[in-house]
Formats: C-alpha cells, structure tokens, sequence
C-alpha cells in the first residue's frame, strides 16, 4: 500500500544503511548504542516487551517515546510493541545513546 512507503534519497538510504551496519548495539537490561555518525528515523526491533514508553537518553537529554499502534505509523520519537518485541524510531545522535525500557 502507498501510505506505508517512506520515500527517502538516496544520499538517506545511504546513511540509514551505514548506521545500521556500523552502529554497535548491545542489549543488557537498557539498550548500549555507539554510532560513528547520526541518522535521523533509526528504526530498532528490540528483543523485549516494554511495559511503558521507552527513553532515549544522549548527551545527558532525556526523550520519552510516544507510543503507535501500526507500523506504519512508526515516526522519530514513537515506538510499537509487536508479539514478543518493542520496535523504537528515534534520531540516532552520534556516539553514544541509551534505551532505557521497563520490560513487562
């Protein structure tokens, strides 16, 4: 269906491929990241069910998710819970970051 594609350029798809590939992420009660560059709309599927809103904390600033309830409705700033998994979309800052989820 049209109203769940994200078009993006190139140059973005580029950027979103390269922080997937070379951002490290480890999962040990919050969410470690370190990314080598920010990219904006950074989509994660975590293996745990959040119990409330996920928050993204970098550079000592704390941002609350919203929550959705479709995918296609996924957003910088939201996130989902999905059968045995909470998907996150948020602008990745460069270096380090940390999710912090309550899991049920």
């Amino acid at each position: 269906r049209g109203d769940q594609i994200l078009w993006m350029k190139l140059s973005e798809m580029a950027r979103y491929w390269a922080a997937k590939e070379l951002t490290s992420v480890q999962v040990n009660g919050n969410v470690t990241l370190h990314a080598p560059f920010a990219c904006p709309q950074f989509t994660l599927k975590l293996p745990l069910l959040a119990k409330r809103a996920p928050i993204v904390v970098a550079d000592a600033k704390q941002t609350q998710l919203r929550q959705v309830n479709q995918p296609h409705s996924l957003d910088s700033g939201s996130w989902l819970v999905e059968k045995e998994s909470t998907v996150v979309c948020f602008d990745l800052p460069k270096g380090d970051s940390t999710i912090r989820v309550l899991e049920s």
